[in-house]
């Protein structure tokens, strides 16, 4: 029951933030004013000239000469630049309408009102010219081999103008490679700046997601600059002060519920609230006292399932806030696809009279527990997203081979008892 909530990856342009009635007056300003997005060859923005423009001199070829300076302020007090380094070679034609936005001035002033600490920061939106180069959502760059990580900067979807920068190496992040996101250039300096973007203060919006800056966030300036990027740095979340707590541990439980709480209803548990509160109690004196294992109080007690194969609770691994194990995180992202490929070859080799249904079903749930308990002894949880923060308090302040005791909380820890046992 800790596991982490529905990952939400779409991303949505801010000028849904605009009240409906004046998004209609909006739209019907642009026609009078003749802002709606031009194809001819006259300049898009306020008489500026359009340089980067197709044909207009500066080649494909020349595009990766040039890189992009933002400058930021939070209530009007300036915060400091990020540099950007562009994937001219990668993806040429995201790449020339994102310098055409910069060079045109479409994002100075213009309001960063999304900001996800483990996702993205989301801005450069105008609702008045909410496509002024007249993309229409369509770049041209597809299957960009380029990915998603901490300091990538992107398309909003669908690309018209809106910009996106990673803050995080999350799963969420790397979802946005399969979900045709264009990323058209990476962070070169400024992480600090970009870190005090990510941890401002932030209030929920009506999707529960906390994402809304309390600080007004804006686009001072963007500026396309030719020659060398400036000062470059390496670019890496830095390492949180984690206050003497260890980066993971790896943990397993007894979880003891009552009648009509998560699980507890759907196994067919009848004891009260007060008798499951009573259980845990004795069960820790118990185990304190040697009198059981705790697999043995596992397979006695606990209202979660043992790994089917040795019998033992499963061992769970987690991360501490803003630790990142990639590799540990990739394993529980790519593991679906890994299946799904898998059972497609069973598939095809069905088709060809190699296999028989029985086979394939077979086959099908012998891979299914290969990659679950590889998964099992790969993958970490990240504190931020497992669902029970005392059980994570508890697991963190546990030495090795100690027992501790999660109480209920309809709002901290929803799903009943939790004897937590640290292994490492």
């Amino acid at each position: 029951m800790l596991d982490p909530p529905a990952e939400q990856v779409k991303l949505t342009p801010m000028i849904g933030i605009l009240q409906p009635a004046l998004f209609g007056t909006a739209l019907w300003l642009l026609v009078l004013t003749g802002c709606s997005p031009s194809s001819d060859d006259t300049s898009v923005l306020g008489g500026a000239e359009d340089r980067f423009a197709a044909g207009r001199g500066i080649e494909d070829s020349e595009l990766s000469n040039y890189w992009v300076q933002f400058e930021f302020s939070a209530d009007g007090v300036n915060i400091g630049k990020l540099g950007f380094e562009l994937f001219a070679l990668e993806a040429p034609q995201s790449v020339r309408a994102f310098l055409r936005l910069v060079d045109l001035g479409a994002y100075d002033g213009t309001l960063i009102p999304r900001v996800e600490r483990e996702f993205v920061l989301q801005g450069g939106g105008d609702p008045l010219r909410p496509d002024p180069l007249g993309l229409g959502g369509q770049v041209g760059d597809t299957g960009v081999a380029k990915e998603h990580h901490y300091g990538v900067i992107g398309w909003a979807s669908p690309p018209a103008r809106e910009f996106i920068i990673c803050l995080a190496e999350s799963p969420r992040v790397w979802a946005l490679d399969h979900q045709g996101q264009v990323p058209f250039g990476k962070l070169v300096s400024g992480v600090g700046v970009l870190e005090e973007l990510a941890n401002v203060e932030k209030r929920h919006r009506e999707d529960n997601y906390l994402s809304v800056p309390v600080p007004e966030l804006r686009v001072e300036t963007a500026r396309a600059i030719r020659g060398a990027v400036g000062r470059l740095e390496p670019i890496a979340r830095p390492r949180p002060d984690l206050q003497g707590e260890p980066e993971r541990v790896s943990v397993r439980h007894i979880r003891i519920s009552f009648r009509g709480r998560g699980r507890g209803q759907e196994r067919g548990v009848t004891r009260t609230r007060e008798e499951a509160e009573r259980l845990a109690q004795d069960v820790l004196s118990r185990l304190r006292s040697g009198e059981f294992s705790f697999t043995e109080a596992a397979r006695n007690w606990s209202e979660d399932p043992p790994l089917p194969t040795t019998g033992e609770p499963v061992l769970r691994r987690i991360s501490n806030f803003g630790v990142v194990d990639i590799p540990a995180q990739r394993a529980r992202q790519d593991a679906p696809r890994m299946l799904n490929a898998y059972v497609g070859e069973l598939g095809l080799r069905l088709r060809s009279g190699e296999l028989s249904r029985e086979d394939l079903l077979r086959l099908q749930n012998e891979k299914a527990l290969e990659i679950g308990e590889w998964i099992q002894a790969t993958a970490l949880d990240r504190r931020e997203e497992v669902n029970s923060p005392a059980y994570t308090e508890v697991a963190f302040s546990l030495k090795v081979g100690q027992v501790g005791l999660v109480a209920f909380d309809r709002f901290r820890c929803p799903d009943g008892w939790y004897l937590v046992e640290r292994v490492e």
